[in-house]
């Protein structure tokens, strides 16, 4: 069978490069998490990416009592080349990522693949991923799952973990591949030239756990990934249309800011709408930015647009944590704004807590006493300047075992997502 031909029996190849295996290897187990797939039909590609004879002999060895599995060695390291190495040689129309210490979930391939089949204008399908430390603390990332918001979300940064890919080769192909000029950032600057010919995509479950290579959990800023990834963005931004002359729509989702109004998140939403409607064009991208630019700039110190994206990150950490309702801890004018943004927080609000405000009226509702919330609940803390002093309050009710959440502060690792799927 010649590279360039597809395997009817392969329903998917899985692409894990390797250059080096550094102390204890996680190549066995992330080789586990690809060939135990409740998946049929997969086949799994060990690409030696210029790798040195202990790491070949570990790959060899991972491969061993698998016919699935097979080793490609290439003698020079350079990524994008091995990955279109990959590609050229995968028996299968959809392919998928994998890296060497990342895990996937046993129904990733079978989640990802049904959604392929389903929508064969999309070239490449991710999902929600948790960014996992070297302490073992967690984050969680939820990326965009709708193709005309994830195309110019991409023009502002990549939230996809490239690990938890499946593409369409040929898609690929056609815009090139990866580019081999790319010694970092490869992922980034195939995605923003795939999404600017086909739909790209993402399933909401999560499906992948990245494991941070760096200490602190994120990866060090590294010059040469930045310029790459740095060139990628403008060149993308370069190929934007521009606006209609006399764009109403757009005229008309700034105009209200313009005029000094502060309802920020209301013209944020409609200028995401013709984003999402029209596509990304120069215009909007920049009407877009300067809407958020005017909202943090601080007329009147945090903006609500501030204020409600972290709210919406925390909230979305309580969801992933099985939080189904949010508590709110605190009787102030920060809880007063809170509420009257219930809408925009993505959760119901069971009820305010205070220590010293119970039996008062806030809004609709009646602030009762912290000993009310039981186990299990999840509480938010709404506070600008006291929320040091509500955690430390709070620690009898933690005890208890309620879920208590800081908005501003470092929230602890366990509580920020669930554990891994399938445990």
């Amino acid at each position: 069978m010649s590279a360039a031909a597809t395997d009817n029996a392969v329903r998917v190849s899985v692409l894990l490069p390797v250059h080096r295996l550094d102390g204890p290897s996680t190549l066995a187990r992330a080789v586990s998490s690809i060939t135990q797939q409740t998946l049929a039909g997969l086949e799994l590609l060990l690409i030696a990416n210029g790798s040195d004879a202990p790491t070949l002999r570990d790959m060899h060895a991972a491969a061993s009592g698998d016919p699935r599995t097979r080793v490609i060695e290439l003698p020079e390291a350079n990524l994008a080349a091995a990955l279109n190495e990959g590609m050229r040689q995968a028996r299968s129309e959809l392919v998928a990522r994998m890296d060497a210490d990342d895990w996937s979930h046993p129904d990733r391939l079978q989640i990802q693949c049904s959604f392929m089949d389903g929508h064969p204008e999309v070239a490449a399908v991710g999902s929600s991923w948790d960014r996992v430390t070297a302490g073992g603390g967690r984050e969680r990332v939820v990326v965009p799952t709708d193709p005309r918001e994830l195309r110019w979300r991409l023009l502002l940064e990549n939230p996809v973990a490239h690990g938890s890919m499946v593409l369409r080769r040929s898609m690929v192909t056609e815009v090139g591949g990866y580019d081999p000029a790319c010694t970092r950032a490869q992922d980034y600057d195939l995605w923003l030239r795939l999404a600017a010919r086909h739909p790209v995509a993402a399933v909401p479950e999560v499906l992948y756990e990245y494991t941070a290579r760096h200490a602190g959990g994120r990866e060090e800023s590294v010059e040469l990934q930045a310029m790459t990834a740095a060139r990628s963005l403008v060149r993308a931004w370069s190929g934007l249309a521009g606006a209609v002359p006399g764009d109403s729509a757009l005229a008309s989702a700034i105009a209200p800011i313009v005029g000094g109004g502060r309802s920020f998140q209301r013209a944020i939403d409609a200028v995401e709408g013709e984003l999402a409607n029209r596509g990304p064009t120069a215009a909007a991208m920049i009407a877009r930015l300067w809407l958020e630019w005017q909202a943090c700039r601080g007329r009147a110190g945090s903006s609500d647009l501030c204020r409600l994206a972290r709210v919406r990150e925390v909230v979305g950490q309580m969801k992933a944590a099985g939080a189904s309702r949010a508590w709110v801890w605190g009787a102030g004018r920060h809880t007063e704004w809170l509420i009257e943004h219930a809408g925009s927080l993505g959760l119901p609000v069971a009820g305010i807590v205070d220590d010293h405000a119970a039996g008062q009226v806030r809004g609709s509702l009646t602030v009762e006493d912290p000993g009310r919330l039981t186990a299990g609940e999840h509480v938010l803390i709404s506070s600008d300047g006291f929320e040091d002093q509500i955690w430390g309050s709070s620690a009898s009710v933690r005890g208890r075992g309620v879920r208590v959440w800081r908005l501003y502060g470092q929230n602890p690792a366990d509580h920020r997502a669930d554990k891994r799927l399938g445990s």
